[in-house]
Parts: C-alpha cells; structure tokens; sequence
C-alpha cells in the first residue's frame, strides 16, 4: 500500500507510507472540526479495501465509501508508527479510496490503477453492487442465530462484505437542507413533498421511503435528525403521509455536538408556521418518553404518537435490548390504526439507530410468521432503498443479538399463553 500526500496544486509532497507488505494497522482516523484548516492536503491510498484489511474501514461512519469525501480538519491518523507529517495539528485532509465491499472482489477487477478507476470499471462496479444487493440472504433458525453468536467474527465480516450503496441527489439548493453532505437519499425512493412558488428545493426532504416485511412499499420513512431550517419540512412530512408514529433515536446533542434540532414541544403548543403542535399527552418509560401529540393545519387535524429513545449513543449499541424490544412492541401496537401508513424513524444521520430499528422490527415480523430471521437480506432490502442503513459491524451484531433475545422470551410467553413481552420488559 502506498501513501502519499499533494499538495494544493496536486503535486506529490513525500511518501507517507509505501509498503508491500500487509497492511498496517490503522487504529482510528480522528475527525475535528476546525473552521480555519491551515493546511489542504490530499492523502491518496492505493489499496483494495478487503477482508484482510478491515481496520481500515474504521473511520467515521459518514464517511462516503466508493467515493472521493473530504474531512475537513483531521486532528491525526494513528498508524503503527504514526508518521510526523501526519501530527500537525488543524490538518485537513481528503482519502481517495475506491474500495469494493465484497471480500472476494480483487483489485485488478476493481481497476485500481494509480488509486483511479475508470468510468466503465465503476459502472461494472456498481451494478456488482446492485445485484449483491439483490441476491444477499442468509436465512436462520433461532439455533443457527444463537451460533454465530459465540464467534461474532464472521457477522462482522458479514457486515462489510454489503455495498453501502450511497447515491448523489441532482437538485440545486439542497445543499443547506442536509444535516451531513456524505449522506443524501437514493433518488428512487426519496420522499417528495409538495412543492412550493415552483421552487424544486421546497419538495426536497432528507429521507427516503422503506419497504416492510412482505415487499409493502412505503412501510417506513428512514430521515435525518431534523435541522433548525427544516423542521417546518419535517411537519410537512408527518402531515402528507399522515404517518401515526414517530420514533426518534438520538439525543439532541452527544459529544458537545448537534444531532437534532429540539422540534418537539415539552409541553403545551408550538407553531411551525402554518402547522401547530400540541402535546395532548406524556409518559416516561425505562429508556424512552412516549408523547401524544395534535397537529393541526388549517383544517386538517392530525394524531401522532413521538416515541422519544434517549439512551443509543451515536455509532454505539445500547446496554441491553430489552428497553428497545418493549419500545417496538408499543410502537407495533400504536401503528394499528393506521397499518398502511408509515412509521417515521430518524437518528441524527437517518441511517445507523435508525437502520437498526428498522431492520429488528422487520426480523420480528418474520420469527413471528416464519420461524427464522434473515438479517443479511433485511440489510440488503434497506441499502437498496437508504444507502448506509446500519452503519458498523457493532450495530449489526447487536441486531442479531436483540432478536435472540427477543426469541427466547416470545418462546416463554408462548408456553404461558401470550405474545406480548410486554410484562417481562416491564419488570
């Protein structure tokens, strides 16, 4: 592998690294945000991106794989022997990684050559992906899902051998709508609001439409943590699809950094220009906060349950499953009176708690009617819709093991004759 910096002008600036041996270690890539980099650099890295080398993928999970995505102001990169270029402080740098996801993909059929592919050897690439996304299944029974979970090396490698499957949306002055700019919806699936004065930007909303268990189109809507400047966008949303729940898995802030903006009223009314929201009703539960709420526009009145889980932190897992296995048994119930219309679910990205809660809700569905899971398709169908949907491998095996869980219990409540795991989760 070779590592080598350029300058502004994109001349060659020394050699980082240039081995021909495995791979070092990449233990982390540290992202900073600094509004005055002082430095522009450009790091190229001319490797395949495989199985044999999964450090590498641990970098920040907006990070646009298959893509050329600029982090502005790397703090360092900790190598096995960090190099000194690499230590200045407020250095902003840009990997060039085109990378396949598929560990029995070589690089020759990547078109590596000098870190660059070209336009047929992409195409080829993608519509590998497509069909890796269509093909993708591994089905198992409660005794094959509680085995892999004593060695969970190769549900990792399960993970990243899935296309993340992000896409660029052509619409001019979306641009400030988008909570991080690696992470936009897929075209064919986005959510379209109305449009408004014939601007195109006043239909656009960072979120895309999911499909359910049985192939149901529309059963979801995966969206970003709303900004400050589309929460009236958001509301739009809730009213056109006139979807009965809301869930929300991220903080309002995580780190000292902004995940969401606060659109959700504490208690009374708040306005979103033309649309009021009112709190008509709250509970606190172990983990979550369910409110009822009223929206209200002009003439149309709408109810909403908002189930708020306040204890997923960004890009980890939670402690136990069994506050969010109750959360989805409430939600199960609360979206009965409207079983065709969509189930909102945002994080901060839209994509890795949100994947997540989406993709054991779906499995649920199917160990209840099938009798076994199929994690890596319900992944595939997601990506296929949301790219990144389910962004670590961490996520991923925690999925499987809140469906073991939740088998265990739907086993003993069926001997005592109910499926509700409700009163073991509330004990």
């Amino acid at each position: 592998m070779t590592l080598t910096r350029k300058d502004s002008q994109g001349k060659d600036d020394g050699v980082l690294l240039d081995s021909s041996s495995p791979c070092p270690h990449v233990q982390s890539i540290m992202a900073v945000t600094d509004e005055q980099p002082v430095i522009s650099s450009r790091l190229e890295v001319t490797e395949s991106i495989d199985s044999q080398h999964p450090e590498l993928l641990d970098i920040p999970s907006d990070f646009k794989r298959s893509h050329s995505v600029h982090l502005t102001g790397i703090n360092h990169v900790l190598l096995r022997e960090k190099p000194r270029m690499l230590s200045r402080p407020r250095l902003s740098l840009s990997l060039n990684l085109t990378s396949s996801l598929h560990p029995k993909r070589s690089r020759t059929s990547l078109g590596f050559a000098s870190g660059m592919s070209s336009e047929s050897d992409c195409d080829d690439d993608q519509e590998s992906q497509r069909q890796l996304l269509c093909k993708g299944s591994r089905q198992m029974f409660p005794e094959e899902l509680r085995l892999c979970l004593m060695s969970v090396s190769m549900i990792h490698s399960e993970f990243w051998g899935v296309p993340f499957n992000h896409e660029t949306v052509p619409v001019c002055g979306i641009g400030p709508k988008n909570r991080y700019r690696s992470i936009l919806p897929n075209l064919h699936s986005r959510v379209m609001l109305s449009q408004i004065d014939n601007d195109p930007s006043s239909s656009y909303i960072n979120a895309n439409y999911i499909r359910g268990f049985h192939e149901q189109p529309e059963q979801y809507i995966a969206t970003q943590g709303p900004l400050a400047n589309t929460i009236h966008d958001f509301w739009r949303m809730i009213l056109m699809s006139r979807s009965p729940v809301i869930v929300m898995l991220t903080n309002l802030n995580e780190k000292n950094k902004s995940k969401c903006s606060p659109y959700l009223p504490t208690v009374g009314e708040i306005t979103s220009r033309d649309i009021s929201i009112l709190v008509t009703d709250s509970e606190q539960s172990d983990g979550y906060l369910v409110t009822q709420l009223e929206l209200r526009q002009k003439d149309v009145k709408h109810n909403v349950c908002h189930f708020w889980y306040n204890s997923w932190p960004d890009h980890g897992i939670p402690q136990s499953p069994s506050p969010l296995l109750c959360m989805l048994e409430q939600v199960a119930k609360c979206r009965m009176s409207s079983p065709s219309a969509p189930v909102v679910v945002h994080c901060s990205a839209g994509i890795g708690r949100t994947g997540c809660f989406i993709s054991i809700d779906i499995a649920i569905q199917q160990l209840k009617e099938d009798g076994y899971v199929d994690v890596l398709k319900i992944l595939c169908r997601l990506r296929q819709d949301r790219g990144g949907m389910v962004q670590t491998c961490e996520q991923y095996e925690f999925i499987h093991r809140a469906l073991l869980l939740y088998e265990q219990e739907l086993e003993k409540r069926r001997t005592e004759g109910t499926e509700s795991l409700l009163p073991f989760f509330s004990e």
